[in-house]
Formats: C-alpha cells, sequence, structure tokens
C-alpha cells in the first residue's frame, strides 16, 4: 500500500469516529437549527474537537491520529525536530504525535486578549512580555534548542488567523533568546478548505491535512450520513453563500425538524 493509499485510510477511518462521537456535527443529527460561524455565516456542519480527550474512545483516537499524523510528518516534510501544538486542542494532538512516533513536542501558550496578529504586535510594543510583567512563564513552553526546525500542530484550520499569531510567538522567542528556529510548516487533523491553503501560500507557509473536508472529508462520511444530510452539506461546501438566503435557510432547517 502506497502512502496516499493509507493516508487516505487513516482519514476516512479518524472522519467516522468523530461523526460518530459527535465531533463531526449536522444540523439534522445534532441541531435542528445548524450554526453561525465566526465569519457570520449560517452552516448545517460543524466541526468541533475540543471533547477529543474525554470520550471513552478516546485512547484509541488518539493513537490513531499520533500515528497518522506523526507518519504524515515523516513522510511529506524534511528536518523536522519538533512539533508545536495549539492550544487548545493541538496541544493533546502533539502530545500524541510524541508518543506514536517520538518527536518531542513543545506547546503554544494561551496569550489573554490576544486572538490577531495586530494585538500580538501591540502586546509585543506595550511590553506585555517582558519577563518582570509575564513572569517565569514562556509564549513557548518546552526545550527549544538553536536550529530547531518546528511544525505548528492544531486540529482545525480555518481562516490561518491562529496559526499566524503562534507563528508570531516562535518568531519572538527566537528573538528573545538570541538563537535560530524555523517555523515554516503548519499541519492539522482538518482542513475545512475554506480558504486556508491560499492564506499559509501568500505566507510562504507550507500547510498539510489529514482530512481535507471538502474534498474528501465528506465523501468518506457517505455511507454513514442520509442522503438528504450528504447531499445538502455537499452542496453546502461547494457554494456556502447560497445557503445564506433565509428561504432556503429554513427550508433545509425544516428537513431537520421532519426527522
Amino acid at each position: 500500500m502506497s502512502w496516499l493509499e493509507e493516508k487516505d485510510d487513516y482519514g476516512a477511518e479518524i472522519s467516522k469516529i468523530l461523526y460518530q462521537e459527535g465531533m463531526i456535527q449536522t444540523w439534522i443529527k445534532d441541531r435542528a437549527e445548524g450554526w453561525t460561524l465566526r465569519n457570520g455565516l449560517w452552516s448545517p456542519y460543524y466541526i468541533q474537537c475540543r471533547p477529543i480527550t474525554s470520550k471513552k474512545i478516546s485512547q484509541k483516537l488518539l493513537k490513531l491520529i499520533g500515528n497518522a499524523l506523526g507518519t504524515l510528518l515523516k513522510e511529506d516534510t524534511e528536518g523536522i525536530t519538533k512539533v508545536i501544538g495549539v492550544p487548545l486542542t493541538g496541544i493533546p494532538i502533539a502530545t500524541s504525535i510524541t508518543m506514536c512516533v517520538g518527536i518531542p513536542s513543545c506547546n503554544a501558550r494561551v496569550i489573554p486578549k490576544v486572538k490577531t496578529v495586530e494585538d500580538f504586535h501591540k502586546a509585543v510594543t506595550e511590553g506585555k512580555f517582558e519577563k518582570e510583567e509575564y513572569g517565569d512563564h514562556s509564549l513557548i513552553e518546552g526545550d527549544i534548542n538553536n536550529g530547531d526546525k518546528f511544525v505548528i500542530v492544531d486540529d482545525i484550520v480555518t481562516d490561518f488567523g491562529t496559526k499566524v499569531v503562534i507563528l508570531e510567538q516562535i518568531k519572538y522567542v527566537a528573538k528573545m533568546k538570541d538563537i535560530k528556529i524555523y517555523c515554516n510548516d503548519v499541519m492539522v487533523l482538518v482542513d475545512r478548505e475554506q480558504g486556508s491553503r491560499e492564506a499559509a501560500n501568500k505566507l510562504g507557509i507550507n500547510l498539510y491535512s489529514l482530512i481535507p473536508f471538502k474534498t474528501k472529508g465528506i465523501h468518506w462520511l457517505k455511507d454513514v450520513l442520509d442522503s438528504e444530510e450528504y447531499s445538502i452539506i455537499v452542496d453546502y461546501l461547494n457554494n456556502p453563500n447560497k445557503y445564506q438566503n433565509t428561504k432556503l435557510k429554513e427550508k433545509v432547517i425544516a428537513l431537520a425538524n421532519k426527522k
């Protein structure tokens, strides 16, 4: 079996577990009114991986994810010495990679009130991360050495904004330590395929994913979704703006209320 075939097998198996365990949700199965996303768009599906460590199947699932992403890292990237987990869900995923394939992991810290690169630069300008104000806390927790090459690890990527903040944290830590560390790679479990790859390309960042949801992930779920559930989500993924029409949205919601 080739690596591409093995990768798809991992992706299909993990996608089905995420659906069965309620981390990939649909309006028919989980919430008739659907979801309003951070970008303001209404959606008939939602992916929420934060419960990934709290399920009875979590040990099996994290082993699968650790082996899959660890193999992806070894097959598709070069020279990576450490993975860095994005809080919150990226941290257990990074740890699972360490446990399964032996690549050491570090964790990025949550910075209160810092949501964008602009927020981060403002905090730097105001001296928020100077030792006397930030205590012994580090923006990156873990053993960091000169010459380390990192890959940022997270559960999901949508618009790439969170990942850019982590990149800025890495750059800042390198400057403060007066060392050279490198990070040109981001690896996620699920890519919603909503412009993240284009955003990564503009920044010169390589984006790797196990489950590209629009092109593969939804189709891996075809045999566990009912026919209306599947066809509407596929159509939505191809044209989300179409489903912002109030009458169409109400029609879709009515389908769930009939179930």
